[in-house]
Parts: C-alpha cells; structure tokens; sequence
C-alpha cells in the first residue's frame, strides 16, 4: 500500500470516527434532553400534588372553622336563652307555725321556691301538687291561714335571690288527696308554675292517705 493508499484509509476512518463521535453525542444529548424532560414533568406532577393536598388541608381547615364558628354561636344562643329562662330550686319539708293566739300548729308541709336564675319569675298561680299518674291538684284559690295559705303576692314577680312560699296543714292535705281519689301511700311533688307554664318540681315526699 502507497502512501496516498494509507491517507485515504485514514482520512476515511477519521471520517467514520468522527461520525460515530457525533451520532454518540448527539443520542447522548436527545436521551438527557429526554431524561430532563421526564424529571421536568416528575417535579411538575409532585408540585401539583403537593398544591392539590395543601388546597385540600386548606378547605378541611375553613369547613372546620366554619363548623366550630356555627356550633359556637348555636351554644352562644342556647347560652342566653338559659339566662333569661325562669329558674326555680323547689323544696318540700316538714315544719310548724308558731300563732300568738293558738301557738305552735299542727305539723305543715311546707312548699319553699328560691329563684335560682337572673330574671324575675312571674307566676301563672300558687303552684300546688303533683301527683301520681300525672295528675294535679292545684293550690285553691281562697286561702285559710289557720290551714293552708302563702307568703306572696301571686301577681308580684319573685326577683332573682329571693324565695317564697305556701303551707298547707297535713290533715287538710290528706283530704285534698283523698278527694283527688289517692288513697294508702301517696307520692306527691310540690310545683309552681310561671307565666311561660313551665312548672318547678320539687323533691318527693310519700304521705300515708286513708280513705274518708
């Protein structure tokens, strides 16, 4: 092989090794242009992702501020409402009056309210009993001091700390029972009832009653 032979092969070769070197370089290129493409769109879908549950958390944490907003003020309401509610703390005991004329009395029931709220009670009447199988019997209307009778003025409102009461001897009270047809041993509750006609139990009592 001459010299000019020799060049040639080796121009040739140079030439196909150049090639080779751009055809590598160039898929080396395409294959990191793609690469770089694939973790561009990686990134993008994590920071989309990342924005949809940070949009989620965001809207959960509104809903449940609004939630605890609404429940607030609904308590809030319930709140006052039981503010300016009649509230009264009702009590039946044992006891006696002391008389100037007559002295001590026979044994009274007593029937004490205290109001417990912050608003003034207005009374529809001057209570009375409640009695087995939701019956009432109701304080009468004329009153007997020697028997039964009370310490207020129905149509005056009992202001907040203030009690009042009715009394009521136990023979008489045992003939209003039997009258009302509760015979043997009767379980009763003192009430009065305000002008809402919401009516204020007391504790029970249990009272022998016989038969007229």
């Amino acid at each position: 092989m001459n010299a000019d032979n020799f060049m040639a092969w080796v121009a040739v070769i140079a030439l196909v090794l150049s090639f080779a070197s751009f055809l590598w370089q160039w898929r080396s290129s395409e294959g990191r242009k793609l690469w770089e493409a694939d973790q561009n769109r990686t990134r993008n879908r994590w920071a989309n992702e990342q924005q949809s549950a940070q949009n989620l958390w965001q809207e959960a944490q509104t809903k449940a501020q609004v939630d605890r907003e609404i429940a607030w003020r609904a308590e809030d309401i319930v709140r006052q409402e039981n503010l300016t509610k009649p509230k009264l703390d009702v009590e039946l005991t044992y006891g006696f009056q002391m008389s100037e004329v007559s002295g001590l009395s026979e044994t009274m029931l007593f029937t004490d309210a205290r109001n417990v709220g912050v608003v003034p009670v207005y009374f529809s009447n001057w209570g009375g009993f409640a009695l087995p199988d939701d019956k009432w019997l109701d304080w009468p209307r004329e009153m007997n001091p020697s028997k039964y009778g009370a310490d207020y003025d129905v149509r005056q409102p009992l202001a907040p700390a203030s009690s009042c009461r009715t009394y009521v001897e136990m023979n008489t009270l045992r003939k209003w029972l039997a009258d009302a047809g509760c015979i043997g041993s009767v379980e009763i509750q003192g009430y009065y009832t305000d002008k809402l006609h919401t009516k204020h139990l007391s504790n029970r009592i249990s009272i022998k009653v016989e038969a007229g």
